[in-house]
Formats: C-alpha cells, sequence, structure tokens
C-alpha cells in the first residue's frame, strides 16, 4: 500500500524504494508487529537505535523519520507526532 501512495504523491522511484526498505525495516525490528500496533516509543526506539549502536549519520536517521512518519500519517493515516513531536537529528558543527 505504501508504493501506490508514494507513486500517488510523485515521489520518485529512487525514494519510493529508500522509504519502502525504512518502513520494511522498522517493521522486521519490531519483530514483525503491526505498525499500528506501534506507537511513539517504537519510533524513538528504532531512532535510537541507529544513532546509539549503529552509530549512522543524522541525514540517515531523518529519512528513516520521514519513511516511518509517511507510513503513519499518509498511509495509515494516524498522528504519531500528536502527543510528543518526534526530534531529528542534527548535523554536527
Amino acid at each position: 500500500m505504501a508504493p501506490q501512495a508514494l507513486r500517488l504523491r510523485y515521489y520518485s522511484p529512487r525514494s519510493e524504494r529508500a522509504y519502502c526498505a525504512w518502513i520494511r525495516r522498522f517493521i522486521l525490528f519490531h519483530g514483525k508487529r503491526r505498525p499500528t500496533e506501534l506507537g511513539h516509543a517504537a519510533v524513538q526506539s528504532v531512532l535510537r537505535h541507529l544513532a546509539e549502536p549503529r552509530n549512522v549519520s543524522a541525514s540517515t536517521q531523518n529519512q528513516e523519520l520521514a519513511a516511518i512518519l509517511f507510513l503513519y500519517r499518509d498511509v495509515l493515516a494516524i498522528a504519531i507526532e500528536k502527543a510528543t513531536p518526534l526530534t531529528r537529528a542534527q548535523r554536527p558543527c
């Protein structure tokens, strides 16, 4: 369902593949649980996992966050940032 939503919004094929890969990793990270069962804490935990043990760049974290927010906001129509906004990673100076 996510690829169709991405195509409908004219995302490039490369962005579509990247977003679908990030969404897949998010679901696998949480033991193949449905995203509707997960919430704000699940998103924070996957972002924390990217930052601390994997030590990825800020742009990678932000791309993961954008893909997850797209999944929740545009595909599932669930407001995940309503209670507490998710913080985006900052690039080092």
